[in-house]
């Protein structure tokens, strides 16, 4: 929100000078990309041998990035 505001007043003082301010403001994309980038984890986990997979797959499941759980 300030942010916002403070273009809006950079705007307004610019805008006589003939120079344009605009927001860029960044957003997502739900793409296949997201899913080969952080929906592997589960693939690479199960991969891993068995004292490998008890000590990520905890550590995985108790920050809550499984992603595939809604």
């Amino acid at each position: 929100m300030a942010f916002a505001s403070m273009c809006t007043a950079l705007r307004l003082e610019l805008r006589p000078e003939g120079i344009a301010v605009c927001v860029i403001e960044p957003g997502s994309i739900n793409t296949p990309a997201v899913q080969k980038t952080l929906g592997g984890v589960e693939h690479t986990i199960a991969g891993l041998p068995a004292e490998g997979a008890t000590c990520y797959g905890a550590a995985h499941a108790a920050d809550g990035s499984n992603l595939h759980e809604t």
